[in-house]
């Protein structure tokens, strides 16, 4: 089980997608047990995944973001599919939201 915190970002490939290659952001929300989160996409949908690559088949990579929270090494831009700027009150809202 990884250490990820409630706030971070993580970057999800997911199996049988592309071309072209689509490497997903979450924010992770809730940790709910063992390497399931609540996580929140860029478009503002809210999800329980587990976050394993040995336990999810769904997954083909699991990326962190660089230090201070950059894209994840090694990955084109081309192939991030990540958050817009968002306010304070928007990131609030997507917390509750996901913590409902």
């Amino acid at each position: 089980m990884a250490n990820f915190q409630p706030g971070q970002l993580v970057w999800l490939e997911y199996a049988g997608q592309g071309p072209p290659r689509i490497v997903h952001c979450r924010l992770l929300i809730e940790h709910l047990n063992g390497d399931w989160w609540v996580s929140a996409t860029p478009d503002f949908d809210i999800y329980e995944e587990e976050l394993s690559l040995a336990r999810n088949g769904d997954l083909a990579g699991l990326f962190l973001p660089t230090a201070g929270g950059g894209a994840p090494a090694g990955i084109p831009a081309r192939a991030l599919y990540g958050f817009a700027p968002m306010t304070a009150g928007d990131l609030h809202r997507l917390n509750q939201e996901g913590r409902n």
